[in-house]
């Protein structure tokens, strides 16, 4: 569905290189991730999938998009964010209103809200009535009704507790399974290698390595992986290792 191949890019106002030679593909219904620390040039790949780079960063490398099968619609957007800011919500309008502005064809909104376990009387409520977990599945069916080929989630669980988390990955995956492939933005490796179906691993703008959750628990993988694994508050035992990302 998306080959992305050598893909380099270079910061003209700072003359830095933000990312090396960077080749990826990402399938139909797969779930993939992106892991790293910060600085590491995650973000900048997923602005590069999305078409939203700074007009001083300069891409060599080639990047390629397959139309999945059954999405024939010449509408369906090629790639959506579901952004980790609350800001990226319009205070002065209902979500209600702000979700209109992103539904196409004939996506049923009421059934989505109902996926993402959100009442319809959220639709007159304003962001501030909001918590952070609601603002979270308004944020992530913002981009699901765009119906794209690829919803790219950055850093979607930061400031969740761990129970909120694990519920919004769950949603994710239902998704990849049912429509849109997802790419997951984070630095929680944990957490994410209960879900996807690889991981590429980021450091230093290059990926350093492509694997599976599987491997990451055995500590068959990079040195660079096992560090970001072990960096983490919570480590959990390979025997913990949930069977939900079917790898």
């Amino acid at each position: 569905m998306l080959s992305i191949n050598n893909i380099s890019i270079y910061d003209t106002k700072t003359n830095t290189q933000i990312l090396d030679s960077v080749t990826l593909d990402i399938k139909q219904h797969e779930m993939v991730a992106i892991v790293g620390g910060s600085g590491g040039g995650k973000t900048v790949l997923a602005n590069m999938i999305l078409n939203n780079l700074p007009k001083t960063l300069c891409a060599s490398g080639n990047i390629k998009w397959e139309q999945p099968q059954g999405l024939d619609n010449q509408h369906n957007k090629k790639a959506a964010l579901i952004s980790q800011h609350a800001s990226s919500l319009n205070p002065n309008l209902t979500i209600g209103s702000q979700l209109k502005l992103f539904t196409q064809g004939s996506i049923q909104l009421h059934q989505l809200l109902r996926l993402l376990g959100l009442s319809s009387h959220i639709l007159s409520a304003y962001p501030y009535q909001l918590s952070g977990g609601i603002v979270k599945r308004v944020l992530t069916c913002m981009a699901l009704v765009q119906r794209s080929y690829l919803v790219v989630a950055d850093e979607p669980t930061c400031g969740l507790d761990e129970a909120n988390a694990v519920q919004l990955m769950t949603l994710y995956k239902s998704w990849s399974k049912l429509a849109s492939s997802f790419l997951i933005i984070s630095h929680d490796l944990p957490l994410v290698c209960q879900f996807v179906d690889r991981v590429f691993v980021m450091n230093n703008g290059a990926i350093v390595e492509q694997t599976t959750p599987s491997r990451i628990i055995k500590g068959h993988c990079h040195s660079y992986t096992q560090a970001l694994w072990q960096s983490q508050p919570r480590h959990w035992h390979r025997q913990e290792f949930s069977h939900r990302s079917g790898v």
